[in-house]
């Protein structure tokens, strides 16, 4: 779980620092469409909630700690979502990045 936080915390990092400047656009920032942004804002918070709430994964008898059941239903709901909108829509196809 640290290394996919790590990872999303770095991807946001390189894109705000590197890739959405306007020094390194291939586009007018006016006319550069970043609509997939959120998404990455949106893993990074499920795995933001991983990270604090499914931590201990197995309790003390070594089965599945199921205490935070909603987590695993925000999962689902986000990540519905993230497939729709990279699979369904033309958001992919209009990212500047």
């Amino acid at each position: 779980m640290t290394i996919l936080f790590t990872v999303n915390i770095t991807l946001i990092t390189i894109d705000e620092f590197y890739i959405f400047t306007d020094t390194n656009l291939h586009t007018n920032q006016k006319t550069a469409k970043f609509p997939l942004k959120h998404v990455q804002h949106l893993l990074l918070f499920n795995h933001f909630l991983q990270i604090i709430f499914l931590r201990d994964f197995f309790n003390e008898k070594r089965e599945v700690n199921t205490n935070n059941k909603w987590v695993w239903g925000v999962h689902v709901v986000a990540y519905s979502y993230v497939l729709y909108i990279y699979f369904w829509t033309d958001m992919k196809s209009k990212e500047s990045s």
